[in-house]
């Protein structure tokens, strides 16, 4: 039960850890572990803790990843539509 209710944001957060840590070596490509992780919570979770990850993942992607980091603030119009699609 608790795998079900959990599961995604638990897959969704580990993969923002390991794409932070290893962010110099994977570069500017900000959604390439979230995919996985959240295609993986899929499978486990129920739908809305699967929402609730993809939510944590594109708020996480977006403060952390995208230029200009650890900021809201979006100067790039290929960054907002990669969140779209993502989203």
């Amino acid at each position: 039960m608790t795998m079900r209710r959990f599961g995604p944001t638990a897959f969704v957060l580990f993969a923002l850890g390991i794409q932070y840590y290893f962010h110099e070596m994977i570069g500017d490509r900000a959604f390439l572990l979230l995919y996985p992780a959240v295609f993986l919570g899929a499978f486990v979770g129920s739908l809305r803790a699967q929402l609730v990850a993809i939510k944590i993942a594109t708020i996480g992607a977006w403060y952390i990843f995208i230029p200009p980091p650890f900021s809201f603030e979006l100067n790039d119009v290929g960054a907002a539509f990669g969140l779209l699609i993502f989203f």
